[in-house]
């Protein structure tokens, strides 16, 4: 994923809307690349999904990179959005919806998509579960601050960028519970608590690191005084 970010300007890299574990699936450029950006990074990205084997996992030899979705009704939840995008104006790059798996004729694959989309559209607007990028753009940092910070989740964010002040100002501002700097994927370790934040997040504490402890601990409170019954009080 880092391959994606010029070395020269910066990639936003922000939530997927309903995501609540994996949202990480759009991506948002700067003016200044953005050209370059779509018509030279994005298309390199199509041989190389193209590639990816669709075959599935065998005991003695894994040769597999992406398998099948979970069911005919996750595929064909998956085709009914990427088939959204069309009639709303987005543009398909890379379309996966009619990927064949000879040894398995049956089951429920959908291919790599990529889809150029903007923020009023279906497939921007729902987790696809699927293996979909969807592409959006925006012309200043703050454009693309705002797109974040009005999206009702906020799991997790991404930056790339060789500017320090830019990297603190999105730090900063962004509205996202985990946000990572020149990291793809800001997933905490298990001794961090997960921040997921606004639509993002169930419940009242988090559940990794202190909030974890603290969901599984029975707090016990003694309140005790001690009187020495040999002296008059």
């Amino acid at each position: 994923m880092l391959r994606l970010a010029p070395l020269v300007s910066d990639v936003w890299r922000f939530p997927s809307p309903s995501s609540l574990e994996t949202p990480r699936s759009s991506f948002q450029v700067s003016s200044s690349v953005r050209r370059n950006f779509a018509s030279t990074e994005v298309l390199s990205l199509i041989p190389t999904c193209t590639s990816l084997s669709s075959s599935c996992a065998h005991v003695t030899r894994i040769t597999f990179l992406r398998g099948p979705v979970i069911s005919p009704f996750a595929k064909d939840r998956v085709i009914g959005l990427i088939s959204s995008a069309e009639p709303e104006g987005g543009k398909i790059l890379l379309d996966g919806r009619d990927i064949k798996v000879e040894a398995y004729p049956d089951g429920n694959f959908v291919g790599p998509t990529i889809i150029e989309a903007n923020t009023t559209m279906k497939c921007y607007h729902e987790e696809i579960f699927g293996p979909v990028l969807i592409v959006l753009h925006a012309e200043t940092l703050d454009e693309a601050l705002k797109i974040v910070n009005e999206n009702k989740y906020g799991n997790g964010t991404a930056i790339f960028t060789q500017s320090g002040a830019t990297a603190r100002k999105f730090e900063r501002e962004v509205n996202v519970g985990q946000v990572g700097i020149n990291v793809p994927i800001p997933v905490p370790l298990p001794m961090f608590s997960w921040s997921g934040n606004k639509a993002s997040a169930l419940g009242d504490i988090p559940f990794y690191g202190r909030g974890g402890v603290d969901f599984y601990t029975q707090n016990k409170v003694n309140v005790s005084r001690l009187v020495d019954l040999t002296r008059n009080s």
